[in-house]
């Protein structure tokens, strides 16, 4: 018998593969496999949430708007938004499965993108940074394309999440 790196989870042994040796991922991919998505997720979201806060906390005049399917003014939407965004990051990095978390995220990044493409006009700029393009006029060119990126993003890896961990539960079930 080989021995076996502290570090390692054994993996099945391929057929190509020597008797002596030892195939393993890192313990910390078999412990949460999905911790590097998670941890990416809750950066992305951390990282909105406080570019709306910073919005409203200088008031940026983006912000300064109503809302346009509930009538409430924007900073107010904005900081729900933003608080809803950070309590959804907490969930993904203290979630030791990644099952609630990708659903969670799945169903704010969903309504998120449908609010984006059905609500707002395609050209209306987007509250959803909370204005900062106002003092990062770079960022004014690319905020809606880097916004529906990041929705893309989070809906794709969320449902890819989901995607996996159910055929994984379905090939232990027939196993």
């Amino acid at each position: 018998m080989v021995a076996q790196p502290a570090n390692c989870q054994p993996v099945a042994a391929q057929a190509h593969k020597s008797a002596r040796s030892v195939t393993c991922l890192p313990v910390v991919l078999t412990r949460h496999p999905y911790r590097l998505w998670t941890q990416a997720a809750a950066v992305v979201l951390i990282a909105t949430a406080a570019a709306k806060l910073a919005g409203i906390l200088f008031q940026s005049p983006l912000l300064q708007g109503v809302e346009p399917m509930t009538g409430l003014p924007l900073s107010s939407v904005a900081a729900l938004i933003a608080v809803g965004e950070s309590i959804l990051a907490s969930v993904l990095l203290g979630s030791s499965t990644a099952g609630t978390a990708a659903a969670l995220t799945f169903v704010f990044a969903a309504g998120a993108l449908g609010y984006r493409l059905l609500i707002l006009s395609p050209q209306a700029p987007c509250p959803c940074l909370g204005g900062i393009s106002h003092w990062l006029p770079w960022l004014a060119v690319y905020e809606r394309n880097v916004l529906l990126l990041i929705l893309v993003w989070l809906l794709l890896t969320a449902g890819g999440v989901l995607l996996h961990r159910r055929q994984s539960a379905t090939s232990v079930r027939d196993t």
